[in-house]
């Protein structure tokens, strides 16, 4: 029995000595190819029944903020749509029109 038991072990070791051993660690997989990240801009354009905001473009995220708060800007236009946007898209600081 002790003599069968050895005689596998032996043979386990001997056999696993040529196995894949990726499975203990993990694979790094190589990007062969990524094409460069493109900026967007942020954009909005809001309506009510008489009126528009008109599009509104821009390059950041807080200057987006601080136009939705500015009622010049938009015309005077669909407050309460600005404000639920402003809200929503979790805007730093207080909606109080400029």
């Amino acid at each position: 029995m002790k003599k069968r038991l050895a005689s596998l072990l032996f043979l386990m070791v001997f056999v696993s000595c040529g196995a894949d051993s990726t499975f203990l660690t993990p694979r790094s997989e190589k990007v062969l190819f990524a094409s460069p990240a493109e900026t967007e801009d942020y954009t909005y354009e809001l309506n009510e029944k008489n009126c528009t905001t008109g599009l509104k473009s821009f390059q950041t995220f807080y200057e987006t903020c601080d136009a939705l708060k500015n009622d010049e800007l938009n015309n005077n236009c669909a407050f309460s749509k600005r404000k639920k946007l402003f809200e929503t898209s979790y805007c730093p600081g207080e909606f109080d029109s400029v």
